[in-house]
């Protein structure tokens, strides 16, 4: 029998403007004409009501200055009769459970678009320009809901870096602070030998013309390169001009003006003897050491080229030694000219002439000069020689560098010694926790298969945390702003999902959602060797992407016989279908070897999607595509691997052009094609109603 005759006039929604009219099983003729009759009069209503919102919507768009054109609503034809009989209604379509076990499961006969991207959604910012796909471009980590459609003049203008003045961590000022590091090692190395009057040569002479011309270009250079204020980078070049004047750029003038003087009057002997005080400012070049101090950035890049803690301590011992043999090169200079000021000043005893030896100043220079530092290696340690003071400028430069010794040399001595216990620590803490774990696997009596399996495991893990460094130890992260971690993570994941064009694309125009997605969907997850990933007949939750490790996908043949089996390497992905329509697993997904997949579930997506208008239309444009592309595949390819990159470029295309799409699909279908199906006319009214910009998307119909 016939249910009783009803009619149900869906409200109208100010913010849609549409009307949806469903009919039903009418099963009296008598009272099919009424009906009808008053199924028109609502219609009418309905008319009135879109006729003043439309009114209102042109008044808006008047105030506001919006010139462009509305898409017109296209009324429903209006026919005698409305009635529709079961007998026309089309057939349900629904995924149907597929068999688990040995058996094939191709036989689904249809697939549908899940229904969380078949769910109506308000947009949180308002209308956007522009009537095609928007091109969402970001630089930064910015709110996602800060979206804008801007154009590519406006684009290339954001992203264009100007050449002045020059940031920090721009590859030109690297290169130029590398060369200045490199000039102050050879300063470090060379200046403090002066003291032993060394003769010039062709190699120091172009040296001091290089070091002389870099330090005067340097001072312009400092003039347009921006600097750090309290964390932020400031790029004004009066600001920088302030700061440099009242920092550097006074050092830098006593150490250069001297240099540029000496150096110009040095072929000069007349000029020269009467200029012995300037000369005697060329001393001041041992200020140049300072900047050591500003190249600290150098070498904090320098660290972040190491990723294991034991290469990370050992490279910190070897600084504290390269510091001590820097420091007594220091000071085994200065221990020679203060003999050697000594005898110029007419002292009747020096070190340099009252040795074992006799006159020091008549041995070769690199006598004088190991004589020197092992004098001063001796301040250090507890050894002894025969060099000793001999005078009161002399025991007073001892007496100095034995106290600064005696603090140096205990602290090199206890930072060697931090260094040695963290590495022991950090083996003994392991070795510790593997002892505990056999013994616990032991007490539970767990099969020595299992245990094997898990130990291995694990000292698979422990070495690769050994060479890495874990986020969990780095608890300084914890004070970085949430778009900057969000932004960290981007940056860290984000090669996982570029090789895919869905994500490509959202990378490329909406970086924006990618960063959400990369920071807050994306999750990590350790499988070991022999792991099963899932089965078949298991239905799908997600999507995977293999990020490292060794991994096997097995599926039956068409004739069920027997498994195929396909080797999956690192950045490829599997059960994409899991993220747009209803799926489960064809084949048994495995670990070869200890490997990291990444886990994408379709409703943390959605939400994320869900943010703005832009990325909500493409995702569903895109699920519409992707799943009438599945349904068109023969059932005997129906599998988890991922479609080749080629095939899911085209779909990408579909999805921003779907008009296009659907004409394609209409020549390729015929007549019942997917254009004329209730996924085809979801794309084009969705496709439509991002045209529309006086008022809120409000979702599609898929």
């Amino acid at each position: 029998t016939n249910p009783p005759a009803r009619s149900n006039i869906a409200p109208l929604n100010p913010s849609v403007c549409s009307v949806s009219i469903i009919t039903v099983m009418d099963g009296d003729a008598t009272g099919a004409s009424g009906r009808s009759q008053e199924l028109f009069d609502l219609l009418d209503q309905c008319r009135q009501g879109i006729s003043v919102l439309s009114a209102e919507n042109e008044a808006l768009r008047q105030q506001l200055g919006i010139q462009e054109e509305v898409s017109e609503i296209v009324e429903p034809p209006r026919t005698d009769v409305i009635a529709t009989s079961t007998s026309t209604l089309p057939p349900v379509r629904s995924d149907s459970v597929p068999f688990f076990g040995q058996q094939s499961l191709d036989h689904a006969e249809h697939f549908t678009v899940a229904g969380l991207w078949k769910k109506a959604v308000a947009t949180r910012s308002g209308s956007l320009p522009g009537g095609d796909l928007l091109d969402v471009t970001a630089t930064d980590s910015v709110d996602p809901l800060r979206l804008t459609a801007i154009s590519a003049k406006t684009a290339a203008h954001l992203c264009r870096v100007p050449n002045l003045p020059l940031s920090p961590n721009s590859p030109p000022k690297l290169v130029w602070d590398i060369m200045g590091l490199v000039l102050i090692c050879w300063d470090v190395f060379f200046i403090p030998l002066t003291a032993l009057e060394l003769p010039q040569v062709t190699f120091t002479i172009i040296m001091d013309w290089i070091t002389l011309i870099f330090w005067t270009c340097d001072i312009g250079v400092s003039f347009v390169s921006g600097y750090y204020k309290k964390g932020e980078l400031v790029m004004n070049l009066r600001s920088i001009a302030i700061s440099y004047m009242m920092s550097w750029f006074l050092v830098d003038l006593i150490v250069v003006v001297p240099d540029w003087v000496t150096s110009i009057t040095a072929s000069d002997q007349a000029v020269s003897q009467n200029m012995k005080m300037l000369r005697a400012f060329r001393a001041l070049r041992i200020l140049r050491l300072l900047r050591l101090l500003k190249l600290q950035r150098l070498v904090n890049i320098a660290y972040d080229f190491i990723s294991s803690e034991y290469a990370f301590i050992m490279i910190g011992m070897l600084r504290l030694v390269v510091f001590i043999i820097v420091l007594n090169h220091v000071i085994a200079c200065g221990w020679f000219l203060t003999g050697k000021f000594a005898v110029d000043t007419g002292m009747e005893r020096s070190w340099l002439l009252d040795t074992v030896n006799g006159d020091m100043l008549a041995e070769p220079k690199l006598y004088q000069y190991t004589t020197s530092l092992h004098w001063s290696l001796t301040q250090f340690t507890p050894a002894s020689m025969e060099v000793s003071a001999r005078n009161v400028p002399e025991r007073m430069l001892s007496i100095g560098v034995l106290f600064f010794a005696l603090i140096t040399f205990s602290s090199f001595v206890g930072s060697i010694t931090t260094s040695m216990t963290a590495l022991r620590s950090m083996r003994a803490d392991t070795k510790k926790q593997f002892w505990m774990l056999r013994r616990y696997l032991g007490f539970k009596k767990v099969p020595y298969a299992t245990r094997s399996r898990i130990i291995k495991f694990l000292e698979f893990q422990c070495a690769k945390r050994s060479a890495e460094v874990s986020v969990e130890s780095i608890e300084i992260l914890d004070l970085l702003s949430v778009p900057l971690q969000n932004l960290l993570q981007f940056e860290l994941r984000k090669q996982l999902l570029e090789g895919h064009p869905f994500f490509a694309y959202l990378q490329e125009h909406m970086l924006p959602i990618m960063i959400s997605i990369c920071s807050r969907v994306l999750k990590l997850t350790a499988f070991a060797p022999e792991d099963v990933v899932f089965r078949p007949g298991e239905e799908s939750t997600s999507m995977y992407v293999v990020q490292s490790g060794d991994m096997e996908y097995r599926v039956h043949s068409s004739n069920h016989e027997c498994l195929v089996a396909h080797q999956v390497g690192a950045l490829a992905w599997l059960s994409e279908a899991a993220l747009w329509t209803n799926w489960w697993h064809r084949g048994y997904f495995t670990s070869r070897a200890a490997s990291w997949i990444g886990i994408i579930k379709p409703g943390p997506l959605a939400e994320i999607a869900k943010i703005h208008t832009a990325p909500w239309c493409f995702c569903r444009q895109y699920a519409a595509v992707f799943v009438d592309n599945l349904n068109r595949l023969n059932q005997e390819s129906w599998n988890d691997l991922g479609l080749d990159t080629e095939k899911l470029q085209g779909l990408v295309e579909g999805a921003k052009n779907p008009e296009n799409f659907l004409e394609k699909e209409t020549r390729s279908r015929g007549v019942e094609s997917w254009a004329d199906s209730d996924d085809g006319r979801s794309i084009r009214s969705s496709r439509n109603s991002s045209k529309v910009q006086e008022r809120p998307f409000s979702g599609f119909k898929l």
